[in-house]
C-alpha cells in the first residue's frame, strides 16, 4: 500500500510540473510573440536542412 502511494505521489508531481511548464511556456508565449516566431523558425530551419540532406542524398545515389 506504501509503494503505491508513492507511485501515486511521483506521478501526481511529474504530471502537475508537465501541466505547470505547459502552461507557462503558453503564457509566455501570448505575452510575447517573438518568441514563438523565433522557436518556430529555428523548428522549420533544423527540418529543412534535414529534408535538404535527405534529397541530396537520393539525388546523388548511385
Amino acid at each position: 500500500m506504501r509503494a503505491l502511494i508513492i507511485v501515486v505521489l511521483i506521478v501526481g508531481a511529474f504530471g502537475g510540473g508537465f501541466y505547470a511548464g505547459a502552461r507557462f511556456t503558453h503564457s509566455e508565449m501570448v505575452k510575447n510573440p517573438e518568441k514563438f516566431l523565433e522557436a518556430y523558425k529555428a523548428e522549420m530551419k533544423d527540418t529543412a536542412k534535414v529534408k535538404y540532406e535527405k534529397i541530396k542524398a537520393i539525388l546523388l545515389e548511385e
